[in-house]
């Protein structure tokens, strides 16, 4: 990646949307986390309104769960900031697009807060940090020909991990008028949602991470296996991935990648 300047302090760790304001009125039809760290970030957004779906795979779920799955948010990529305001650059996106979003905004740190102003006025948002999620920061990713396959980020004791899906998307405005305009079979919407955003907590390292959110239902409450073990002084990368921020020191390393996650299953 080409080194970029680097994003103010304040940014970085687990933010979890309060509201969205637009045209005066102010809500929350999803429930957000949006992780930031220097060179890399994972917004997960899943619908308040989604049903508890107990199914164990996509081979388990109704058509109706598939269809509450389009409903789904999220994208993973990096950011870099001019002045106040911040653009994050989207290389995974889990709803289709007819172009790049350019997905930019004006931030201001209030304490515990981050407020958030569209450039155009169109909207305003209140974020508040997540608790542990300073301090400490790790970010791995694996490419294939430049595409981003899978990401992690830790930041505190908050993980994201995203899995980008084999087949790439149409060009559509969202799921929804892209079922609408192509009526895909179930195999092939499968194909379209099989997509992981995981959001999560790293436990201190003293027991199995655990999944807290996810676009794949079945993953929420299971443990997490991170792609790096630490045994000792040594850590070793799960082949393919790649190392591009640390300030981690060996003990904290130790401490996080060497204890009752390794040998999990992802």
């Amino acid at each position: 990646m080409t080194e970029r300047p680097p994003l103010p302090e304040w940014l970085l760790g687990d933010w979890r949307r309060e509201w969205i304001e637009r045209a005066g009125v102010r809500r929350q039809p999803h429930s957000v986390d949006y992780l930031q760290a220097q060179s890399a970030f994972g917004d997960l957004r899943l619908p308040r309104a989604r049903e508890l779906i107990r199914a164990r795979n996509f081979d388990e779920l109704s058509d109706e769960e598939l269809r509450q799955l389009t409903e789904q948010r999220g994208f993973a990529g990096f950011t870099t900031l001019q002045g106040d305001c911040v653009q994050w650059h989207h290389e995974l996106d889990y709803q289709p697009c007819l172009e790049p979003e350019l997905d930019e905004g004006r931030v201001e740190c209030q304490g515990a807060h981050m407020m958030e102003f569209a450039l155009d006025g169109s909207y305003s948002e209140c974020w508040w940090r997540v608790a542990g999620s300073d301090g400490r920061q790790l970010v791995l990713d694996q490419r294939r020909d430049g595409r981003l396959e899978q990401l992690f980020i830790l930041v505190g004791d908050r993980f994201f991990y995203a899995r980008n899906r084999a087949v790439e998307l149409p060009h559509a405005a969202s799921f929804s008028a892209l079922l609408a305009e192509t009526s895909p079979s179930r195999e092939t919407l499968i194909a379209y949602l099989d997509c992981e955003l995981s959001v999560g907590r790293a436990r201190g390292g003293t027991e199995p991470w655990q999944v807290e959110r996810s676009t794949l239902p079945w993953r929420q409450g299971e443990s997490f296996r991170p792609p790096l073990s630490c045994v000792g002084a040594e850590t070793t990368l799960e082949p393919g991935w790649v190392q591009r921020a640390n300030s981690l020191q060996a003990a904290e390393l130790e401490l996080l990648f060497g204890g009752p996650q390794i040998g999990l299953e992802r």
